[in-house]
């Protein structure tokens, strides 16, 4: 599979990134489903993935530990994972618990860096509030970023941009490296902010969810 550029960082990927949000049960066992799961992450490295998602919420990265832990390609493998922190019920930001979701991926994926960090998480679940909580979070994420980053274990930072007007206000603050929509952007309706990450050429990842075929 031929690896395309993500925007101007120094990282090569696969056109595809394999997430593994249901494939796996969420409790650790030779259950069908999870069988399934691990041959379906191994057939895509297999077949020149080299880019991964995950996040601890979805429960299932000890699925994903089995496949790699002894895997030929762990040390080519980029990982994209989610750090809500703050997550949708927290006070406020935290350093500590932004290092400790930093660290867990590290261990569970068994990789020495996470990629590409997908940040911010807002409750009530609306652009008010997460717009209001870029001013608020900012500097003591940066902070915390940059630390772990001098210390070899994140690589870029890029918001989960629920909304064109969270995009675009997060791309505002000019200290987003990527982004990474949870659609197709022709669905998502973000032309306006695709013509600012082209002119920035900040690099762009979307999602879309497929599976049971679909």
């Amino acid at each position: 599979m031929q690896l395309r550029r993500y925007g101007r960082t120094d990282l090569h990927l696969s056109p595809l990134c394999f997430g593994p949000m249901r494939f796996s049960a969420t409790t650790p066992g030779a259950d069908d489903k999870s069988r399934e799961g691990e041959r379906a992450l191994s057939r895509a490295l297999e077949r020149g993935v080299n880019f991964l998602h995950s996040s601890y919420e979805y429960g299932t990265r000890w699925a994903m530990e089995e496949t790699l832990r002894s895997h030929p390609q762990r040390g080519d493998i980029k990982h994209i994972i989610k750090v809500p922190v703050p997550d949708f019920k927290d006070a406020g930001f935290s350093a500590d618990k932004f290092r400790q979701r930093i660290e867990e991926a590290l261990r569970d994926l068994h990789t020495d860096q996470i990629h590409i960090v997908q940040w911010l998480r807002a409750d009530p679940n609306d652009d008010a509030t997460r717009i209001a909580r870029i001013a608020e979070c900012l500097e003591p994420a940066l902070e915390i970023f940059n630390t772990l980053r001098d210390e070899g274990k994140v690589g870029y930072l890029a918001p989960f941009p629920y909304t064109p007007g969270f995009a675009r206000a997060n791309l505002a603050t000019g200290q987003m490296q990527a982004w990474s929509p949870i659609t197709t952007c022709s669905k998502w309706r973000c032309f306006h902010s695709s013509m600012t990450l082209k002119r920035r050429a900040t690099a762009s990842s979307a999602s879309a969810r497929f599976w049971k075929g679909c």
